[in-house]
């Protein structure tokens, strides 16, 4: 469990107060790797995964074996392949936040070709990277500050313009761009 920012204690069940830090500062762990573009992770020193975004779940669906393996592999010696940050307290608490370099790089680059292939604005552009990278439209108006219906708009008019039916046809096609 996270360390608990109010108290500094590790997450204990000593009360609702604690409880209810730590779930909040596991959505809020979530909400912050999902929006890491390639694999992310948080894992235990061991390479243990405690959580992952979408595409590190298509990571370790994949193979968990190795991608095990490789986290605790960059948690110890580090690695090209790896950004690899520290986080929470000196013992138990310690955790690691993972991010997969060639992922990110590999997606901005297939999101950039679809960009200037299709021409599309700023905002689609927006909107493209966070439905390739899983988010919902609810999410996505979220974090671009902006309403559901307007990105049902975008999402509408990037089907269009891609020419596909629905979303897994448009992710499928940007990232074989």
């Amino acid at each position: 469990m996270l360390r608990d920012a109010n108290t500094g204690r590790d997450g204990d069940e000593s009360g609702p107060r604690a409880v209810e830090t730590s779930v909040d500062l596991d959505a809020m762990v979530m909400a912050l790797i999902e929006a890491v573009p390639g694999a992310a992770f948080v894992a235990s020193p061991d390479g243990s995964v405690l959580f992952a975004n979408a595409a590190g779940k298509r990571m370790l669906a994949a193979n968990r074996a190795r991608t095990t393996s490789e986290l605790a592999s960059a948690i110890e010696k580090g690695g090209a392949a790896w950004e690899v940050k520290r986080i929470g307290g000196g013992s138990a608490a310690e955790h690691h936040l993972l991010v997969h370099r060639d992922d990110a790089a590999r997606l901005s680059e297939r999101l950039r070709a679809a960009v200037t292939q299709w021409k599309l604005s700023r905002r689609q552009a927006d909107v493209l990277a966070l439905v390739v990278d899983g988010h919902p439209n609810a999410s996505i108006g979220m974090i671009l500050g902006i309403a559901t219906r307007t990105v049902e708009v975008h999402v509408s008019a990037l089907l269009d313009r891609l020419q596909v039916e629905n979303r897994s046809a448009l992710v499928a096609r940007v990232l074989s761009a």
